[in-house]
């Protein structure tokens, strides 16, 4: 549970937040921060789902997060996107920005595949 505590304009407004362990005998702590930060290091990992017909494919496959050597990297400037069908799996931030980037290089139709009907998050 998270509360905010203090009016909006007052220097020592905090959260108030509430924790529960993890398991049957979970226990409770709270703690008071004015700063709650995010640190998501699992993003950092492709997850590499290997799809029936991707060493035949011929087209480019690129994973949405990570750097070079995780096999992130992907081309965008090289000409094959002008013309081709996109498809792009995930309904995430990136998801979305990766949507615009094969418009802007020229991508004739471009899918959004998601797991969920929700819409997608810009």
């Amino acid at each position: 549970e998270l509360r905010i505590v203090g009016d909006p304009d007052a220097e020592d407004r905090y959260y108030d937040l509430s924790l529960k362990a993890l398991g049957k005998n979970g226990s409770y702590g709270n703690f008071k921060a004015s700063v709650i930060y995010h640190f998501p290091g699992a993003y950092d990992f492709n997850r590499i789902i290997d799809f029936p017909g991707e060493d035949t494919f011929g087209g480019q496959i690129g994973y949405g997060m990570g750097h070079q050597n995780q096999g992130g990297a992907f081309v965008w400037d090289d000409g094959r996107m002008k013309g081709a069908r996109v498809a792009i799996l995930g309904n995430g931030a990136f998801a979305v920005e990766n949507v615009r980037s094969c418009a802007e290089y020229g991508a004739y139709k471009v899918y959004l595949v998601t797991r969920r009907k929700s819409m997608p998050c810009p």
